[in-house]
């Protein structure tokens, strides 16, 4: 599986996404991920979850665990991994302008539609399809990052240094 076919994955689980009733529209996209994996084979369901693994790490980034603490009003170690894959749900082009432009998290997150900043049972939906199809956990032994990349920045000057983030998230 490349790049390409894991996002149209992430695409088609999206489908039933309702920006008219944000209840239970993770609930509906986590079911369709499931869905969509138990077709692939286990080599492909542990492919997809390398992608995600190197999206979620890419993700790692002060910048981005900043924003997530401005549009939930705080966000803990543990919630930051949940957020990481919260912005991998959301689509290709929304994780890639977030990577971009940190300031454009408060157009993907402060929506219609968005019930929650946070999607902790997506990070886990490709080990658990693994497990389901061959009854062995999935162990891919990849290297990740430590530490957040880029700089930490004060809670006080996140409103000069992330002025869109701030006023879209109603702080300003």
């Amino acid at each position: 599986m490349n790049l390409v076919e894991f996002w149209s994955i992430i695409e088609k689980s999206r489908k039933g996404w309702d920006r008219n009733h944000p209840d239970g529209n993770q609930d509906r996209q986590l079911e369709a991920l499931e869905e969509l994996l138990s077709h692939l084979p286990s080599e492909e369901v542990a492919s997809f979850e390398r992608h995600f693994e190197d999206l979620f790490d890419r993700a790692y980034r002060w910048d981005l665990w900043h924003a997530a603490f401005i549009v939930a009003d705080g966000c803990s170690d543990d919630s930051f991994m949940d957020f990481r894959a919260w912005l991998i749900s959301m689509g290709r082009s929304n994780c890639e302008a977030a990577f971009a432009d940190v300031e454009t998290v408060a157009q993907i997150a402060v929506v219609p539609g968005v019930e929650c900043v946070f999607f902790e049972g997506f990070s886990s939906v490709a080990s658990e399809v693994y497990e389901k199809q061959t009854g062995k956990e999935l162990h891919l032994n990849l290297p990740h990052p430590t530490e957040p990349a880029g700089d930490r920045v004060p809670e006080a000057e996140f409103p000069t240094r992330f002025p869109r983030l701030w006023r879209r998230s109603g702080k300003a």
